[in-house]
């Protein structure tokens, strides 16, 4: 990084890096978040599965 003066590199910042970070950090997260988000848009509707289970007890005490 450039002083303003034309001096030479300089340091970045804490926050200067921080920053940077964070952009790349929140760019990760829409490269893996859309693909997701559109698979769930996209997606057939399906009627809800009903698990049936025959239970032992429920079987011994029907009349």
């Amino acid at each position: 990084m450039c002083g303003r003066g034309g001096e030479g590199w300089r340091k970045p910042s804490l926050a200067t890096c921080r920053n940077e970070i964070d952009d790349i950090l929140k760019a990760s997260l829409f490269v893996l978040y859309q693909p997701m988000q559109n698979a769930f848009k996209m997606r057939k509707r399906v009627e809800k599965v009903k698990h049936v289970v025959v239970k032992s007890l429920d079987m011994q005490l029907s009349i």
